[in-house]
Formats: C-alpha cells, structure tokens, sequence
C-alpha cells in the first residue's frame, strides 16, 4: 500500500528558526492560493521521537503525486454545505474543509463528489499553539447519505506533536521541524452494517 511521502505539508508545519518549535495561528493557518504537492510511495517507518532529532528520510522514492491547492469554501461547488469553513483543501480525489481559528484547525467535513459529509462537532485537525507535548484528542460525527443509503458517523480526531529535530529528504535538509503524529478513528454505521476505520500517519 502507498503511503503519504509529506512530513511537511502545507497546512503551515514548516517553521522558522527558534529553539523549539511552535505552531500558531499567525505563522502556520493554511493561507489561499497557497500550492503543494503530495507524493506516494512505499511505506517506510517515521523513526523515533522526543527532541534534537534527525529524521533521514532521504531515500525515499516517489512513484505517483498529485498538486494540492488551498481556496476559499465558495470557489468550491458545494462549499455552501460547509458553513462554517474558512478554508477548502482542493486535490483530484476529495474537498476537505475547514473552519481555522485561534485555537486550531478543525475538521469541517469533505466532499467526495459522491457524498458531502459535514461534520458536527468537529474534529481538531491541529490545536494552536503547538508544541512538543501538545496532545489532544477531539470527537468528530457526521451524517451522510451514501448511495441512497443514511450513515451515521462518530469517531475521534487526536494527535500528539512528539518530536523536533531535523528533517532529511531528497531534496535536501529541514531544520527545524515539529513533528505531528494523528490518529483519525471512523465508525461509519449504515444499520444494517459498520465500517470501521483507522487512519495513523505523521506530518
């Protein structure tokens, strides 16, 4: 299974210099117009954390990517469904949307081009400010049709920033970094079945 490549994505993780880094709104909200590009490709195993780290991911090789872009909700086409969001997350898979404020980036739903899934109440994508230590672990629900079909969603959005340190990667080095590791539990119930999901992954 491909894995996502990005330990530094455009939600804002990348940093400038201090001695231990920290996530705020003023330096790290995600900013319209703003591009990135994700990569794919086999998994390979983030390393250890805690503080004065080197990550050498250097060898990693990318078989596939696509172009990411960060907007406005209204220049999507169903960015009326999300109310609340300040900012879509546009790639040629999903619309993800969300509401950042002072205290973080929240989870405001998706849309697949299928199924628009709002969620309420909203799951902290990243609370700010953040720093090594920062924990948090937030409820996220929803609920969607699929196919004709009512599901009713609950799960839990939580993550801990674990390590800081410098990142190695193909393109060169990165000091600096905090690093983010997420865990996004789903139980999708559509009453005559669930689905459960588990999403782990680190930026």
């Amino acid at each position: 299974m491909n894995q996502l490549l990005a330990l530094l994505s455009a939600t804002g993780l990348a940093l400038g210099t201090q001695a231990q880094p920290t996530l705020t709104l003023t330096s790290n909200a995600p900013v319209a117009g703003t591009t990135y590009t994700q990569h794919y490709g086999p998994w390979i195993a983030a390393g250890g954390g805690g503080p004065n780290q080197t990550w050498d991911l250097s060898a990693l090789i990318a078989d596939s990517s696509h172009t990411v872009l960060w907007t406005a909700p209204g220049n999507t086409p169903n960015g009326p469904l999300f109310p609340t969001a300040t900012m879509a997350e546009v790639s040629n898979a999903v619309i993800q949307y969300y509401r950042v404020a002072s205290d973080g980036i929240h989870f405001a739903g998706s849309d697949d081009g299928t199924s628009a899934i709002v969620h309420a109440p909203q799951g902290t994508y990243l609370p700010f400010p953040c720093t090594i230590g920062t924990t948090w672990a937030t409820p996220q629900n929803a609920t969607f049709t699929f196919q004709g079909n009512t599901v009713v969603r609950t799960g839990t959005f939580s993550g801990q920033a674990d390590g800081h340190g410098t990142l190695l990667m193909p393109g060169g080095s990165i000091p600096n970094v905090l690093r983010v590791h997420w865990i996004h539990e789903v139980e999708d119930d559509m009453g005559f079945f669930t689905i459960s999901t588990t999403y782990d992954g680190f930026a």
